[in-house]
């Protein structure tokens, strides 16, 4: 009943974005990131998308202010320019979306990149936090495989950039720890975990930082650095931790599940180990979404449904009514 119940959900919550996204009916007021809520959440449920709805979300997306490109406009942040790609690299026909988005655009790639480090430029006050700067250093990348995979006239270029920036984003990560390590001072960070640990798992902040980052690799094919000890780690949280990451499922629990069963591909080793708990995991996603609690925001919801997959993946099965699971990494390139 997950469909069912996710899709009875949304009609009590966010019915006008809903109604436009299935009907064409009349857009609502909203943020560009909810309509890429609703985009990701229909596409794994399965459902289809309005092509009428489609346009009218290319042309709100054209006006935006996105980071990499210069505007009078408000910029929104690198993760949302990241999902509205993803967005766009869902909806199909992804050479004439990403002409129109970006039309007549000035570039300003500096603004994503240093030139001087080929490094993904990302807010120097947060580098302790290793979960939420992994939005900026993961989240260049993706915009630059996103336009380099598009087809568009843009994608030349883009794609001489996709090498050297994710080589260099990756100096960013530790060599021992294989973890990202964007801040200069160990004992600053020290005292950041032990403030962070009050609310949050500074572990699963670390894995889920990271994972980020590994998406690029994922789909560009590349080989996770250090994989034994990212594959224990995120073994470890996913067998320890229940029945989800934190008290919600979200993309927290995508980022552990899709290490893992990437990880397992890449290492070649049996996923069946596995099989159980990814099975309980689905099982709780499907018992919460009988009854979500009244806080639960709409945001979380594609990185719920994409950890159902992900354990669908790894258990080598069906993911119920929503049908085959979907990789979503591999399709939208960001979450």
């Amino acid at each position: 009943m997950l469909k069912t119940d996710v899709l009875a959900w949304l009609a009590a919550r966010h019915r006008p974005l809903l109604d436009y996204w299935q009907k064409g009916s009349s857009p609502p007021v909203v943020s560009l990131a909810a309509h890429c809520d609703m985009i990701y959440a229909l596409t794994l449920l399965g459902e289809p998308l309005d092509p009428g709805a489609v346009d009218g979300f290319v042309r709100l997306a054209a006006t935006a202010g996105l980071p990499g490109w210069r505007s009078e406009q408000v910029k929104i942040s690198v993760h949302n320019c990241a999902y509205l790609f993803g967005a766009l690299n869902l909806l199909g026909e992804k050479a004439p979306l990403y002409e129109k988005v970006l039309h007549k655009r000035v570039l300003d790639l500096e603004s994503l990149v240093d030139y001087r480090t080929m490094q993904p430029r990302f807010p120097i006050m947060l580098a302790h936090h290793i979960w939420r700067v992994g939005h900026w250093i993961g989240g260049v990348p993706s915009i630059i495989v996103s336009v380099a995979e598009s087809g568009s006239s843009w994608a030349p270029l883009f794609r001489d950039m996709v090498e050297p920036v994710l080589q260099a984003a990756h100096d960013l990560v530790d060599g021992d720890t294989h973890i990202l390590r964007p801040y200069d001072s160990p004992r600053l960070q020290a005292l950041f975990r032990r403030l962070y640990a009050l609310r949050h798992d500074p572990k699963l902040a670390d894995l889920g930082g990271t994972a980020h980052l590994l998406w690029a690799d994922h789909v560009t094919g590349q080989s996770y650095a250090g994989l034994p000890r990212l594959l224990a780690e995120a073994r470890e949280a996913f067998h320890q931790r229940h029945p989800f990451m934190e008290a919600e499922p979200y993309c927290l629990d995508f980022d552990i599940v899709q290490l893992l069963r990437t990880g397992l591909e890449q290492s070649g080793e049996s996923p069946q180990a596995e099989a159980g708990p990814a099975a309980e995991m689905m099982g709780a996603i499907e018992a919460f979404f009988a009854a979500p609690p009244p806080r639960y925001r709409l945001h979380k919801l594609p990185g719920a449904l994409a950890a159902y997959h992900e354990c669908a993946l790894l258990a080598g099965m069906e993911a119920g009514e929503l049908g085959a699971p979907i990789d979503i990494i591999k399709r939208a390139h960001w979450i």
